[in-house]
């Protein structure tokens, strides 16, 4: 029996999420016009001129969507996973601590 486990949970910083809002809407609107030329191209007859320019067009804004959807991919590869995140938290929280002095340099009782 082959066990398929679930893909790290990614978290973004606020930077990243506005950054894969941005590129979410810009992958919305070659979408849009991508299927407005293959809606046009379907509506009536068309010249065979025509029907190059909707699929040259079409063919542009579909390489546009796929630039917007590798940025988004490459955005959430680069974000840190549930566990670095965590670690990383664990990290900083160590980093906070108020500090024991060392009791020879400066005279106090240990603690």
């Amino acid at each position: 029996m082959t066990v398929i486990s679930e893909p790290p949970v990614k978290h973004l910083d606020q930077q990243q999420a506005a950054e894969l809002s941005r590129d979410l809407h810009q992958a919305a609107q070659p979408l849009t016009v991508l299927q407005g030329c293959l809606e046009l191209a379907l509506a009536r007859p068309h010249t065979a001129e025509e029907y190059k320019y909707s699929i040259e067009r079409a063919l542009d804004e579909s390489r546009r969507l796929s630039a917007c959807f590798d940025r988004i991919r490459d955005l959430v590869r680069s974000s840190p996973t549930k566990s670095e995140r965590m670690y990383a938290d664990a990290a900083s929280k160590r980093s906070k601590a108020p500090r024991v002095a060392d009791s020879k340099r400066i005279g106090c009782l240990h603690v």
